[in-house]
């Protein structure tokens, strides 16, 4: 359910595109996932109840029994044997699937936007902070500018100028 124009802003800016693309950071393809945040991310929403049988059979023809593994843990990155005592299930190689990339980063969005839907007013600057510098990362600010300047204080440049990228872009296909 997350709108295609704020999902195509998320691969432009990520990955300019490419399928391939791999950061400093390690994270892969269009969305630019970690294995841990892919990990955690079809944990919590299996755990809220919302991953949908669709995205079941998306999860499981990449995954297969570790899918399994994943719906089995009671709280992030839970050592167990099926995980090898890791607390990762999701690989790189995984990551490397298209349809998988962008369903699990399309998921992780979504989950970010019902975090910080305002009333009825979707606070896109906090989303893509949290996307950004991480899913435990709490951004501030009453508004886009005190969030721009939140961020620049925490994390530097490079997440606030995401917010203003992402803005630019979402204005673009308006």
């Amino acid at each position: 359910n997350v709108p295609v124009a704020i999902l195509n802003s998320f691969i432009h800016i990520e990955s300019a595109g490419n399928p391939k693309a791999v950061s400093k950071a390690g994270a892969v393809g269009l969305m630019q996932l970690t294995v841990d945040t892919a990990t955690n991310i079809i944990h919590l929403e299996a755990k809220s109840g919302r991953l949908s049988a669709q995205e079941k059979t998306i999860l499981r023809k990449v995954l297969g029994k570790r899918l399994d593994c994943i719906l089995s843990f009671k709280y992030m990155n839970q050592p167990l044997a099926c995980n090898n005592n890791t607390g990762k299930v999701v690989t790189k190689e995984d990551l490397f699937n298209t349809e998988f990339n962008l369903l699990v980063g399309a998921i992780l969005v979504g989950n970010l936007i019902d975090q910080h839907t305002e009333g009825k007013i979707i606070r896109l600057d906090k989303v893509v902070v949290r996307y950004n510098a991480g899913y435990n990362y709490k951004p501030q600010g009453a508004t886009v500018e005190e969030t721009i300047a939140f961020a620049q204080k925490k994390g530097g440049a490079e997440t606030s100028n995401y917010i203003l990228k992402l803005n630019d872009l979402l204005v673009k296909t308006a």
